[in-house]
């Protein structure tokens, strides 16, 4: 594995962090041998990652949709730990567990292809060019998908009938090609 997402290294540094909460109080005999492995742990999984810290700390400071997306899916997480701490309080842990797999499962995809949605960087112009592109290389379906991203857009009625007619010759000529 050549390169190691910002996902792993955080489940990577939870994982071992909880290894260490819950054993630890749990097996005084193993408290020596538990510090060390955490440690050696922590060290594999920061080592792993170091090669591209530098690469996506730049790649987050360029790029404001990605630092958003980061403050968005943190704030997220957050948001469902402390309704976890809320729940774990009065005694109802296996209902934190749910507020937190329907908070990260559902809720954070979906916010997030909102904001990525209305963060477009690709002007509306070029969907046009990116499906000419796709249909010359007979890439019919990724035609259709930038043609019905410009369809999204278009608020012209004459030009919304023109697209639909595009995008259902696309389909006919996708289905043609699996024949």
């Amino acid at each position: 594995m050549e390169r190691i997402d910002l996902w792993s290294f955080f489940i990577g540094i939870v994982s071992i962090a909880s290894f260490m909460l819950a054993m630890w109080d749990r097996f005084p005999a193993l408290k020596k041998y538990l510090l060390p492995l955490g440690y050696i742990l922590l060290g594999v999984t920061l080592s792993r990652v170091s090669f591209v810290g530098r690469e996506a700390t730049l790649t987050i400071i360029k790029d404001s949709q990605v630092a958003a997306s980061l403050i968005i899916f943190l704030s997220l997480l957050l948001l469902s730990l402390f309704c976890f701490h809320l729940m774990a309080k009065k005694g109802n842990e296996m209902m934190g567990y749910v507020i937190i797999v329907i908070i990260l499962s559902s809720i954070a995809p979906s916010l997030l292809s909102t904001f990525s949605k209305i963060n477009e960087k690709i002007p509306p112009k070029d969907y046009l060019s990116l499906a000419v592109v796709c249909e010359k290389n007979n890439d019919y379906d990724s035609a259709v998908k930038y043609l019905n991203r410009y369809l999204d857009v278009v608020s012209d009625t004459e030009m919304k009938k023109q697209l639909e007619s595009k995008i259902a010759q696309l389909k006919q000529r996708q289905l043609d090609g699996l024949r």
